[in-house]
């Protein structure tokens, strides 16, 4: 009243965009409600009152403050980078060996089923995580993203996420006869993934079934891993959800992939 001014911060949490969207007008309307009751009640009453309330909505975004998309999707196509490399490829690899008829040769070795395993995944690790830091590299040259948090942070969960999809990949690798079926299998999971990851569409944003279904998806919890990381900088701390869950994925695919190879020794 004796400034003729004052502020009023709204803060929504938009990881949600539609609720936060609406959550925010239905707010700035009652402040607007609130602004004309004052008009009615104490500014026309005075006498000689010229100045009318109104509200000015000012709105900041947090961590994208430019709304540029790329900073969103970078992140979340380097995930799709890892797994296509450490991901589609493991699981050729075992079938085609069966293929050319050499695995025989490695079932009478008294290599172990876990030290095979092993093997079969390093290199595709050590290309994934080149990849990366070449998308890295790309993204702050061509793009100038760089992520907010460490990059230790994100070396880290990569490794983790990589002992996961490389033991997805061997797992169908095991239970396929050729390469060309290993092919059509993986693509099929690797289509239902990524449409599920919240790559493209917000997690909140689908059904009730398929957000059942995300929570079963590696995907989703890299994805959003790589995001946090990259416009929030979030820590260990703030991913103890989305870690927890990769290390039971990695545990759970890995286990499978070793019983399920079948060595005869």
């Amino acid at each position: 009243m004796k400034e003729g001014n004052a502020e009023l911060l709204i803060s929504a949490n938009t990881v949600n965009g539609t609720k936060g969207g609406l959550g925010s007008s239905y707010l700035a309307n009652i402040v607007n409600d609130f602004t004309s009751d004052i008009k009615d009640r104490i500014v026309q009453p005075r006498k000689g009152a010229t100045v009318t309330p109104a509200i000015k909505m000012v709105t900041q975004s947090r961590f994208n403050p430019n709304l540029d998309y790329k900073v969103f999707m970078v992140p979340a196509l380097m995930v799709m980078v890892l797994t296509i490399l450490c991901g589609f490829l493991p699981a050729l690899n075992i079938v085609g060996e069966k293929e050319k008829g050499t695995i025989e040769q490695i079932n009478v070795t008294p290599v172990s089923k876990f030290m095979f395993i092993l093997a079969k995944v390093i290199p595709y690790w050590t290309i994934g995580f080149i990849a990366l830091t070449s998308c890295f590299g790309i993204a702050a040259v061509v793009y100038g993203i760089t992520p907010t948090g460490q990059l230790s942070t994100l070396y880290i969960l990569a490794l983790l996420y990589l002992f996961t999809i490389s033991g997805f990949g061997l797992v169908i690798s095991n239970y396929s006869e050729t390469m060309q079926q290993a092919m059509f299998v993986m693509f099929f999971f690797m289509l239902v993934l990524i449409l599920l990851s919240g790559l493209f569409t917000p997690i909140n944003s689908m059904p009730q079934w398929a957000q059942v279904v995300t929570m079963f998806n590696p995907l989703k919890y890299f994805v959003q891993i790589m995001r946090a990381v990259y416009l929030k900088g979030s820590g260990f701390a703030e991913l103890g959800v989305q870690i927890s869950a990769l290390t039971l994925f990695a545990v759970f695919f890995n286990s499978w992939a070793i019983l399920s190879y079948r060595k005869k020794s």
